[in-house]
């Protein structure tokens, strides 16, 4: 769930949701910084067809416009 806080805080959220799913340490201790990294750690991650859910999506607009580009 996105917060209406600024893209680091939520990709700083959302990296400790994928280190519980995924068991990984390496993540919890070194958060996404960016949302290019966290398209590429998904990419890895995910060996199989599957749909991510952003819930408060528009927190995510208010904060970072170009993030409809992005994603």
């Amino acid at each position: 769930m996105a917060t209406a806080s600024i893209s680091l805080d939520n990709l700083v959220s959302f990296s400790s949701e994928f280190a519980d799913y995924f068991n990984d340490e390496r993540l919890r201790l070194q958060p996404l910084r960016s949302w290019d990294e966290f398209f590429i750690y998904l990419n890895e991650k995910i060996q199989k067809r599957s749909l991510i859910v952003i819930d408060e999506y528009p927190y995510l607009i208010e904060n970072n416009p170009a993030i409809s580009q992005i994603f």
